[in-house]
């Protein structure tokens, strides 16, 4: 279509030269002629009209003049009325065009929002408000039925039409559609209009059923004034439809998931102590569920994740659950003390061990008998002393430094690490026997940004905190400014965004953290250990919604005000020198946050 419509634009233009050229070579006789008629009748004035021959000449050629400018006016009508028609068959195939783009963009983001959306209320508006555009329709409602066929949930398209009319036929057609499981389109319906005299108005109604698994889940209903509905829009609807049944029933399903998770959060919160532990993301949710099945035996646990993944708060949470938690919790970084040192301090040393030893110091797997000890970072251990460790774990005896009495302890080794241990196993740099040891419990903690929605737990969390140390009254945190938390990376995780709440609180002017209060690296992230690209649907949505408002969405403003300064804040007005539907002005009116009582000009 496209090719063709260029090809007869090409064709317009070549013909609207020709008409050009033909016009300026018939006015040239003309002008001639009005030249000659000029001189002739000079001459009859010079003459008093008295030589007979010269008028029939100038009568002659007055008339051939007249013959001239009528055939000139013949052919200009016919290239005029040509090249008319050609234009208003161009004008036709452009507005078809520019509908079928117009759908095709809301084919594309109402596709985006199906695969994407994760709130029924959202996924919902979205599906009538587009389809309903799609349609050109003044009235459109997406319901929801339960297994008994009442509403469970509804959505109205937005409108500020007076929609009554169109649905004195709506509960009959949705009970026929229902019933016959099929597409119900009724044209040219007389409507009657009780509140105008008895005037009667001339509508058109359509009603899909959304079936998922052949089983009716809930209908699309869609009612107009000015227009008839086709058999091209509803096959259009139809392929639509299995899509957004899907996307309904899988949103259905996710909703129930997170409701059952929620639950079984709630129930575990309530049933252990795991107030330190922010989150409830799955990824979170099965990592408690881990901590609430081992707490209240002795069995060896490997935890591993990222630095600053909370490796050290959740080893609490399985102690303070634990039959131990009366006792003691002692956490060693293994890295953060030299090799000659850790031994010593794992496990004490009697007077005269070693220069300097004036008396015995007992060691830490001695003082936390009957608790639990977090060996952190154990794959900094050395291969001396993950021989020691390792018989230890198996008897729980262990002799000081400087002695040969034996000590027993009883005690739980909880271990963590940010490395992988079976490649440094593979590669001969930590034991095997150790390693299987330590790993009869594997937990592994998720990086933030794969927890992207325990990001705001956290962050009010760390606000609430913070604000209290530091003596400040911080009410919370603005949208755009927690929305740039969500997209970074956090390479730090959990710790970083401490950090960096830590930063911000400190230096925040006002009773509300913003954008400026940020670091540099969270405001503006660059380099490759940022890597800013999102890493799952929820971050790409959020990036491209603050690219979108960077900068389409300031084009977009500034595009609305000038239109609606010109129209007086006459929304109707501004949308017609626009080119645009009233709803589709009206929508980025709202999208703009623009009121058009104040663009009066």
């Amino acid at each position: 279509m496209t090719v063709k419509i260029k090809k007869r634009s090409e064709r317009f233009a070549e013909s609207l030269d020709a008409f050009k050229a033909l016009s300026i070579a018939r006015i040239s006789p003309i002008n001639t002629y009005i030249s000659e008629l000029v001189v002739s009748l000079q001459d009859i004035l010079k003459l008093q009209c008295k030589d007979k021959n010269q008028i029939e000449d100038i009568l002659k050629l007055i008339a051939c003049l007249e013959d001239s400018v009528e055939k000139l006016r013949k052919e200009s009508t016919r290239g005029v009325d040509k090249l008319t028609k050609d234009y208003s068959w161009l004008k036709n195939k452009l507005g078809i065009l520019e509908d079928e783009r117009r759908n095709f963009k809301l084919l594309y983001e109402l596709t985006s929002i199906l695969e994407n959306e994760s709130k029924l209320d959202n996924l919902l508006q979205t599906v009538i408000d587009s389809t309903t555009d799609i349609l050109d329709a003044e009235y459109g409602i997406v319901e929801l039925i339960d297994d008994e066929g009442k509403v469970r949930l509804a959505k109205k398209s937005n409108s500020t039409s007076n929609n009554s009319l169109l649905l004195e036929f709506k509960d009959k057609v949705l009970d026929a559609a229902i019933d016959s499981g099929s597409s119900i389109i009724m044209n040219n319906l007389i409507l009657k209009n009780k509140s105008s005299n008895g005037k009667r108005k001339i509508g058109s109604v359509m009603c899909l059923p959304l079936k998922s698994d052949e089983t009716i889940i809930g209908t699309l209903y869609f009612g107009a004034y000015r227009k008839s509905f086709s058999v091209d829009e509803t096959e259009l609807l139809e392929a639509l439809e299995e899509r957004i049944a899907q996307a309904i029933a899988n949103n259905i399903k996710y909703s129930r998931l997170v409701e059952s998770r929620q639950k079984m959060l709630a129930k575990l919160r309530k049933q252990y102590d795991f107030s330190d532990v922010i989150g409830n993301s799955p990824q979170m949710a099965t990592v408690l569920s881990i901590v609430a099945d081992i707490s209240d035996s002795d069995t060896a646990v490997l935890i591993e994740g990222e630095s600053g993944t909370g490796k050290e708060v959740i080893a609490r949470a399985i102690h303070s659950n634990s039959s131990r938690k009366e006792e003691s919790f002692i956490p060693i970084n293994c890295s953060a003390i030299p090799e000659t040192l850790l031994e010593s301090e794992l496990f004490g040393y009697e007077k005269g061990a070693f220069t300097g030893a004036v008396g015995r110091k007992p060691g830490k797997f001695e003082q936390a008998n009957g608790g639990t000890i977090l060996l952190d970072e154990i794959g900094e251990l050395s291969l001396t002393l993950q021989v020691k460790l390792l018989r230890f774990l198996q008897s729980h005896e262990f002799e000081s430094l400087g002695s040969n009495k034996v000590v027993k302890s009883d005690v739980r080794i909880i271990t963590a690490t940010k490395r992988d241990l079976s490649k440094m196993v593979e590669a001969g740099e930590f034991r095997d026997d150790l390693y299987y040891r330590i790993n009869v419990i594997n937990i592994k903690i998720p990086p933030l940004r794969e927890r992207v929605t325990d990001i705001t737990g956290l962050v009010n969390h760390f606000i609430q905190y913070y604000a209290e140390k530091n003596n400040k009254e911080i009410d919370g945190i603005v949208k755009e400014a927690l929305n740039l938390i969500e997209q970074y990376k956090f390479p730090g995780n959990v710790r970083e965004l401490e950090n960096a709440l830590e930063r911000a609180i400190v230096l925040c002017k006002s009773r509300t953290l913003s954008i400026d209060d940020l670091p540099d690296n969270i405001k503006s992230p660059a380099g490759p250990e940022a890597e800013y690209l999102p890493q799952n649907s929820h971050q790409l949505k959020l990036v491209k919604k603050r690219m979108m408002d960077d900068s389409v969405g300031v084009m977009e403003k500034n595009f609305l005000i000038r239109a609606l300064r010109k129209a007086g804040g006459n929304v109707s007005e501004a949308a017609r020198l626009t080119q645009m539907h009233r709803k589709q002005f009206q929508r980025m009116m709202e999208r703009c946050e623009l009121n058009p009582q104040d663009m009066h000009s």
